[in-house]
């Protein structure tokens, strides 16, 4: 006799046509879904405030079916996780190609942000530099720091005279 699951019997006549059998581990598995989804109920009402995607899954301990979820992403006006692990309602090619644009817009703006960062730190570092480039250059390793370098200073040199040569552009065209 093999049990793969563990399992309770409740009645006490133990009849085959009124035995009520509880699996174990489904039911554990219920419980710590359940818990989980309580969790994320919690935290989508602490970011988004209380909503009927929240309500269903604190009522309810589960996920709602697909249209269920397609309803309530409708009513929200959001996506929301179905049964079946799936995002409903269904984006149209259209949704999907605003959401690439934002997508691809919000990737710019931080690279864009990036460089600005290490243009201005490479600027102020260069210009709290007081010392004698001769000295310096005496004072580097050969083995680390020169190597480096050796394999950035002219795409560095060319950059920064791109950049220089249009904020003079800029300066000169401003009015004071």
């Amino acid at each position: 006799m093999s049990h793969s699951t563990p399992c309770l019997v409740f009645d006490a006549n133990a009849r085959t046509s009124n035995t009520n059998v509880l699996a174990f581990e489904n039911a554990l598995q219920r419980s710590r879904d359940r818990g989980g989804l309580s969790a994320e109920a919690a935290a989508i009402e602490a970011w988004y405030g209380r909503n009927a995607y929240s309500d269903f899954l604190k009522e309810h301990g589960c996920r709602p079916d697909l249209e269920q979820a397609t309803t309530i992403g409708r009513l929200i006006g959001a996506r929301v996780k179905a049964a079946n692990g799936r995002m409903y309602p269904v984006e149209s090619a259209a949704e999907r190609k605003t959401r690439r644009a934002a997508r691809q817009e919000t990737a710019n703006e931080a690279k864009g942000a990036l460089e600005i960062h290490r243009l201005r730190k490479a600027i102020s570092g260069l210009a709290a530099n007081t010392s004698d480039p001769a000295e310096l250059i005496k004072s580097l390793s050969p083995d680390i720091d020169e190597p480096e370098i050796r394999e950035q200073l002219q795409d560095a040199i060319g950059w920064l005279t791109r950049f220089a040569e249009e904020w003079q552009r800029r300066e000169t065209g401003r009015t004071v």
